[in-house]
């Protein structure tokens, strides 16, 4: 992709040195107090790029990709529908691609983005449409999904199951094998967790397949009694050829490769190793709304390649008017172990950018005219 630079970078470094023998964190610091099971320190610097006048910093749904030297971060602008791309190498802010609502060219919802360097396009996904789109904004090619027998998709019964993209995991495309990532849920929607079928597709957009994977509910998670609605969806993240994944309803994480399937019990100071159930009476669609909302989560386990370790935001339950949030972000060692936690920063996104820069995470000031990024390195 050849991006020219416009504007001036001006970067504000607030450099925070994590030891943990002492209590930090960026919020109120009167809730849980931070773990530290290691030697290794984590250090957050935040990185300020300037943006243009012609676009705003409500940025989400990011994307981090390499060409050649320059590592570029991509995401979507909920305000002018349309994507803010960024040299993280240089710091700069490069380019602002306009998106259609309407026409030949419409983009109608951006729910997950990844990027193909070798088409030079971007691939955004939302539960109906997957659209090829140029850095001029124009569609080059339209997949649909989710429509029942009219779906340019092949692979699972549309009448009877949906693909869905996860908000905190993206697509995790593979450059080589042009596949990404989408969860599988069943239209039945009481009781998911004793649904035994998969719950993880790759789509194939070299032969508009897809192949539903042997990534199902365990066993021991379908014999619940209860609803746990939401909760039951799953998180994934590419590690090579591995697929790390979990449930948001409990504290395990499974790798999976080829054949082989390896299951870990993490360790949590924040959470029950198992969320609660739904609750009974009044509304099934209000409560299973509350319930998600009010649950403890383990959000996706993200794997951070440039620094071979883990890292997961965990929230806590907030089950009575009085109780508040508290979101943990945790980093494991490349074999799963906890080895620190800190509380997560206020006004930032969940969704983590694994970049040679550390992994990072954007914040949602809507009325600054800067990004803000905030990054992990642990040494």
């Amino acid at each position: 992709m050849t991006i020219v630079n416009k504007g001036l970078n001006k970067r504000g470094h607030l450099v925070l040195v994590v030891s943990f023998s002492l209590l930090f964190c960026f919020g109120a610091c009167n809730k849980k107090q931070n773990v530290n099971l290691s030697g290794l320190k984590v250090y957050a610097d935040t990185l300020t790029i300037d943006i243009p006048s012609f676009t705003s910093s409500n940025l989400a749904k990011p994307v981090v990709w390499q060409e050649g030297q320059i590592e570029y971060l991509a995401a979507y602008n909920y305000l002018d529908h349309s994507l803010s791309i960024f040299n993280l190498t240089d710091e700069t802010y490069a380019k602002r691609i306009s998106l259609d609502r309407e026409g030949p060219h419409f983009v109608d919802a951006v729910g997950a983005v990844s990027f193909d360097v070798d088409l030079n396009c971007f691939i955004v996904v939302n539960y109906q449409w997957i659209t090829f789109i140029n850095l001029e904004g124009k569609v080059l090619k339209r997949l649909r999904m989710n429509s029942g027998k009219q779906n340019d998709l092949e692979g699972i019964d549309f009448e009877k199951y949906e693909l869905y993209y996860n908000h905190y995991s993206g697509l995790q495309f593979d450059q080589e094998s042009k596949k990404f990532l989408m969860g599988v849920a069943s239209l039945n929607r009481r009781y998911p967790q004793r649904d035994t079928t998969s719950r993880l597709a790759e789509i194939d957009l070299r032969s508009n397949a897809i192949a539903p994977l042997d990534i199902k509910m365990p066993k021991d998670f379908t014999e619940l009694p209860g609803d746990y609605g939401e909760l039951t969806r799953i998180g994934f993240w590419r590690k090579g050829s591995e697929i790390v994944f979990n449930f948001v309803m409990a504290a395990k994480v499974f790798i999976k490769e080829s054949d082989s399937l390896m299951v870990y019990d993490i360790e949590s100071p924040l959470l029950d190793n198992l969320a609660q159930p739904m609750k009974g009476g009044g509304n099934w669609n209000q409560n299973r709304i509350k319930h998600q909302l009010s649950s403890q989560a383990f959000y996706p386990m993200v794997s951070d390649k440039h620094q071979d370790i883990y890292g997961q935001v965990q929230k806590t339950d907030s089950n009575s008017p009085s109780d508040e949030d508290y979101y943990g972000l945790f980093f494991y060692d490349e074999h799963l172990n906890l080895i620190s936690e800190i509380e997560f920063p206020e006004n930032y996104y969940i969704f983590p950018i694994v970049s040679k820069r550390g992994l990072m995470f954007m914040s949602f000031n809507k009325h600054d005219d800067k990004l803000k990024l905030v990054k992990y390195n642990l040494q």
